[in-house]
Parts: structure tokens; sequence; C-alpha cells
């Protein structure tokens, strides 16, 4: 077992939604996608139960990138 310590920004669960709904929309629909997407959610168990919360001066300081990151032309998924 992977003994990695996760983090967890302290957003809500619908901010959370929208973020994946857009990552979403960003991926290319391939079959590269979906199998990475379904080994993904067969993770999700464990990583909810080994997350930690973020530290808040943490927190603030990757909430204060989330914009250039949306906006940035920087990162684009290609498969």
């Amino acid at each position: 077992m992977n003994t990695a310590i996760l983090v967890r920004r302290a957003v809500s669960r619908r901010a959370a939604a929208r973020r994946t709904a857009r990552l979403l929309r960003t991926l290319p629909r391939d079959r590269v996608t979906a199998r990475a997407l379904a080994e993904a959610a067969a993770g999700l168990g464990w990583v909810a139960r080994e997350r930690r919360t973020l530290p808040p001066d943490v927190e603030d300081r990757l909430r204060s990138l989330e914009t250039s990151q949306r906006e940035s032309t920087a990162r684009r998924y290609v498969s």
C-alpha cells in the first residue's frame, strides 16, 4: 500500500464538483482517458480515507493560484 500522505483542500462539495466538471470538459474523449477515469474512480475510497486537511496558510496560497491555473494555456490535455 502506498504510504503517501494526501492533503485535502477545504473546499465545498459544490466547488469540487464544479472543478471536476471543468476538468472533464477539457479532457480528450478517447479510450486512454476513459481508462484513466475508471482507475481514478476505483481508488476513490482509499483517497477519501487517507486525505488530510491542509493548513490554512497553504490553502490560502493555493487559492491565490486558481485563476491563473484555470486561465492558463500552458496545460492542455491531449492523448
